[in-house]
């Protein structure tokens, strides 16, 4: 789930509630170390009727972790977790809370 190794970039981990970490970001548990994608909706694709829509499941203040092997567990996106960021991504995103374009 991380390209640290390729962009050499030093990767660390900072603890805030779920909500505030970006949609997309990798993920950890707070004790844990197994990293997640961290997702504000699930879409479900069926081929078994032609043309239909993907179902989509979101809810309020309901975040998703995906994890490698395709598992899914809804939080409550006040939980707290660990981002798994490098430092470049850490000061833009902090940058972007500074000036108040963060979601």
């Amino acid at each position: 789930m991380d390209d640290y190794e390729e962009t050499g970039a030093l990767p660390m981990k900072v603890i805030l509630p779920a909500s505030d970490i970006p949609v997309g970001a990798t993920v950890t548990k707070r004790t844990g170390e197994v990293e997640y994608l961290l997702k504000d909706e699930i879409k479900i694709y069926t081929r078994m009727v032609e043309g239909s829509a993907p179902q989509v499941i979101k809810g309020e203040g309901v975040l998703y972790l995906i994890g490698e092997r395709g598992d899914i567990s809804a939080v409550s996106s006040s939980i707290t977790l660990c981002w798994v960021v490098d430092e470049d991504d850490l000061l833009d995103w902090l940058e972007e809370r500074v000036e108040g374009t963060s979601r």
